[in-house]
């Protein structure tokens, strides 16, 4: 008796009729490999798509060029002195003497061209197809031969030509075998209907990729001819003629001559009384130096480094402050930013709020997020309170951190956040505000703890160019990078004058006096 074996896809019982079976019937055979090609699948699937970075749906912010639009500032002149007005000159008249010369431009035959690229990617996906479609067909065919071989198999295991062979005999085969032979007639009947639907299914198949073949191969014809009529590489630049070294030493030494002539010119013309005697600004000889004179100074400045000489030169932009904000802040670069902190009711805010008309009047947009007060009463009182009538200072209704990144546009010039205690903004958080308006100042109003420190972590106090304290109505500088700390601000001058003018008695004529009898 032969031992029962269990189906590894129905995992029933049966007697194998071969010792490699493995099903037990054809519907669970068909079914297995029904389960593998769709792993195949799945796996080519997987494998086409691994490297490939998916693209995240951010949005960023749209790049303004916000200090363009900036009003009252002059461009470069903020911290330009006699001094650099000197050497100024001096240099505009060595650049016209600077010798032409000519760089080599590296040849760029060597860069493929973007169509030959999308070409290219384009065959790689054409090819791929048809790769895929030759694999179906190839397990289509063996399918299709599988089932033929099982059909001829079944055919001769038939007992029709042996019933025909009783018959001719005069005898029925059902009254010698009994019901057997009818049942296995049976049987092979429904086998042979079953193999025939699969082999039907599969010729259809078949001639399907026959046509994604065909398909494939005409894709394949147009990706080429278009190959053929595309330039690989980018066409060459032409060279420039190259210098002899020669003569670039030469005019490398030439210059150095010209510009200590020149050096000496204007310190002959100079007058005495037009330069500041400040020993820190004296520059001094540096003996090793010219006794080891470098072949390129130009090497001497990157990215990184610079030399004390050029940093003396350059121009940083800075808003031109006048009279107490000036006294109080200095003259700050653009996007600074300005931390302000103090306990309720001392006037953080009504500072702010003047700071903020002072901006918005003279510089550029203002936008104030008030997220205690919202557009509240108290917050119209203090622009009542302050004349403050302005179309460029904006108040915003902001309750949270990420209304701020949705709601505001980039095309302010300064941005208070009335107060980072309320919308719950960390320095990590307003470290992202930063990078979302890099061309912005920002104002930021925080609570105080009780012993008159700012409420929250002191990195934010560190990444600041300027704190102040506001208590008892006075704003006290603790920190700043622009002039020296300890400058004192009355808040409520402005507000206590304005009062005053209010309450003042008028002096009634006797006109007017009959006027209220």
């Amino acid at each position: 008796m032969k031992s029962k074996r269990e189906c590894s896809v129905c995992q029933t019982k049966y007697e194998p009729s071969r010792s490699d079976q493995k099903f037990c019937s054809d519907t669970c055979r068909w079914n297995a490999w029904r389960e593998r090609e769709k792993n195949k699948k799945d796996t080519k699937r997987d494998q086409n798509l691994a490297g490939t970075d998916v693209p995240e749906n951010i949005k960023e912010p749209e790049k303004k060029d916000l200090f363009a639009s900036l009003r009252s500032v002059p461009e470069n002149k903020a911290t330009e002195t006699k001094a650099d007005k000197i050497e100024t000159v001096v240099q505009a008249k060595i650049e016209q003497e600077k010798p032409n010369v000519l760089k080599e431009i590296p040849q760029t035959g060597t860069l493929e061209t973007n169509e030959y690229k999308e070409a290219i990617a384009e065959k790689q996906r054409v090819d791929t197809f048809g790769k895929r479609v030759l694999d179906d067909l190839k397990t289509c065919v063996s399918e299709i031969n599988s089932i033929n071989t099982e059909i001829a198999q079944l055919t001769q295991k038939s007992n029709i030509k042996q019933k025909m062979r009783f018959r001719n005999w005069g005898i029925d085969a059902e009254d010698l075998f009994g019901s057997e032979v009818l049942d296995k007639e049976i049987d092979h009947t429904f086998k042979s209907q079953e193999l025939q639907q699969r082999l039907k299914s599969f010729v259809n198949r078949k001639a399907e990729l026959h046509k994604e073949l065909d398909q494939a191969n005409r894709d394949m014809n147009i990706v080429m001819s278009k190959l053929k009529n595309i330039d690989q590489y980018e066409k060459p630049k032409p060279q420039e003629k190259k210098l002899d070294l020669a003569n670039i030493l030469k005019s490398i030494q030439s210059k150095k001559i010209a510009e200590q002539k020149q050096e000496i010119k204007v310190i002959e013309k100079v007058e005495p009384e037009q330069i500041e005697t400040n020993i820190n600004e004296a520059v001094e000889t540096n003996v090793w130096e010219e006794e080891n004179e470098f072949e390129d100074e130009e090497n001497t400045n990157n990215g990184k480094l610079v030399s004390s000489r050029d940093l003396r030169k350059r121009k940083y932009n800075c808003f031109p402050f006048t009279g107490k904000w000036k006294d109080f802040f200095g003259l700050p670069s653009y996007a600074f930013h300005l931390a302000v902190h103090g306990k309720p009711g001392e006037g953080k805010s009504t500072f702010c709020v003047q700071f903020a008309d002072y901006l918005a009047k003279n510089f550029g947009k203002v936008v104030y997020v008030s997220g205690e007060e919202g557009l509240s009463k108290t917050v119209q009182d203090k622009i009542i309170n302050n004349g403050i009538d302005n179309p460029y200072l904006i108040f915003a209704d902001i309750k949270s951190y990420d209304e701020i990144k949705t709601e505001i546009p980039n095309e302010f010039h300064f941005i208070f956040i009335d107060s980072l205690d309320t919308l719950r903004i960390d320095a990590a958080k307003l470290k992202t505000l930063k990078e979302h308006y890099p061309q912005s100042a920002f104002i930021t109003i925080s609570q105080s703890t009780k012993d008159g420190k700012m409420r929250g972590s002191q990195e934010i106090t560190h990444d600041t160019d300027i704190a102040a304290k506001v208590e008892n109505g006075v704003a006290i500088t603790t920190k700043n990078r622009f002039q020296a700390r300890g400058t004192e601000f009355n808040v409520f001058d402005k507000i206590e004058s304005a009062k005053r003018k209010l309450t003042e008695p008028k002096v009634l004529s006797k006109n007017d006096r009959g006027a209220f009898m």
